[in-house]
């Protein structure tokens, strides 16, 4: 990551305080989330199972996925998300990447007021995703 996308990745992160605008590009999050529409990102001190969050990805975009689960690491937590329409979660995500969670705009009321049905199905997504993984692992501990 080059020291531009860090400094405003930060400076977002420190705007994000109050809640920012953020035009959506992708349809990995349809049909509660549409491509081109607004919602508004805040900042959380903490981030629960089910929580939709924008992210700044390894790759340099800034992704809107579901939290499905964390755990802690030597610097803070890193966070498991993964796409309403994905078949897998993505990379773990470290805290500091994490630019906040839907607080509003154009999306359906769920993606904002998560129901105990969508956070159930994100704790159970990060429960088989360890249980695959230590699976593996046992497998083939190298």
């Amino acid at each position: 990551m080059s020291i531009a996308s860090t400094a405003t990745r930060r400076a977002l992160q420190a705007l994000a305080a109050e809640p920012i605008p953020v035009r959506i590009s992708g349809r990995c999050m349809t049909p509660h989330l549409t491509e081109g529409a607004y919602v508004y990102v805040q900042a959380a001190r903490w981030y629960w199972p089910g929580d939709v969050v924008v992210f700044h990805a390894w790759d340099g975009v800034w992704l809107v996925h579901r939290i499905i689960g964390g755990y802690p690491r030597r610097r803070g937590w890193r966070w498991l998300t993964q796409a309403d329409r994905a078949a897998r979660p993505d990379a773990s995500v470290p805290s500091d990447r994490v630019l906040g969670k839907l607080c509003g705009g154009e999306c359906a009321q769920r993606l904002i007021s998560i129901p105990p049905r969508d956070r159930l199905w994100a704790v159970s997504r990060y429960i088989t995703f360890a249980f695959l993984h230590a699976l593996h692992w046992e497998q083939d501990p190298r």
